[in-house]
């Protein structure tokens, strides 16, 4: 919604406040302690995921027309979507593996798009079998491949990280695929970053640092001692 009703730039700027809405999340529903320091690292991290997207940011909002606020919606539905993933699977980790919490993650949205999401474009006269046919062809068949690949990845360590540095943190390095992706973009495509990106990436790195350097003490527990006592079946 965010990326068709305002553009591709403020969808992912959006969604990098994500976080946020994780850190407090779990702090609210199971004490997950999240330090000053941490709290700082993400916040710059932010600042500088926003400035490496931020050179078309203005452009995108202005050439909505008059459907801002369904662009604006999509957005804080992702973000909100994201945060609320990593404080459930935060707890669920607890009991399973990553992998496991992957493979269920993964079940449940695939039942939902053909549960949902398909027979809704079905209905609505979108021409959802051309555009299925289309995916085996030799191109998109390679390059849905290769990102189930990297997806596939992503998730089991993003899953791995929640239980062994908490929620926040977790969600607040990986934050920095923004600058990651700009240094793919430049290295494989030739794409020249802007001055923006150059701000965006030094603050990821600054926040990278600042969360990286928390010493080892503060992290050994990750959640509040008034809540060290908590029973399975009280966060469920």
């Amino acid at each position: 919604m965010a990326m068709t009703f305002i553009g591709s730039v403020f969808a992912a700027v959006a969604s990098l406040l994500y976080p946020v809405v994780g850190s407090v999340a779990a702090f609210l529903w199971y004490g997950e302690k999240v330090t000053r320091r941490a709290s700082i690292g993400i916040f710059i991290i932010i600042l500088g995921s926003i400035s490496i997207f931020g050179g078309k940011f203005i452009h995108d909002i202005h050439s909505a027309g008059g459907l801002q606020w369904l662009g604006y919606l999509g957005g804080l539905m992702a973000a909100s979507g994201w945060g609320l993933e990593g404080a459930i699977a935060g707890i669920g980790l607890e009991f399973s593996e990553s992998d496991t919490g992957l493979t269920a993650r993964f079940i449940f949205e695939l039942l939902f798009w053909w549960l949902i999401i398909i027979p809704i474009f079905v209905m609505t006269g979108f021409p959802i079998y051309e555009y299925a046919t289309a995916v085996f062809q030799p191109v998109p068949l390679m390059v849905l491949a290769f990102t189930g690949l990297a997806s596939g990845f992503c998730y089991v360590t993003w899953y791995k990280s929640f239980p062994l540095i908490g929620v926040g943190r977790g969600q607040g390095v990986a934050n920095l695929y923004g600058l990651i992706s700009i240094i793919l973009l430049f290295l494989f495509v030739g794409s020249t970053p802007g001055w923006t990106v150059f701000i965006g990436g030094l603050l990821c790195v600054a926040g990278a640092v600042v969360m990286f350097t928390e010493e080892p003490l503060e992290i050994e527990t990750l959640r509040n001692q008034n809540t060290e006592g908590l029973k399975m079946e009280d966060n469920f």
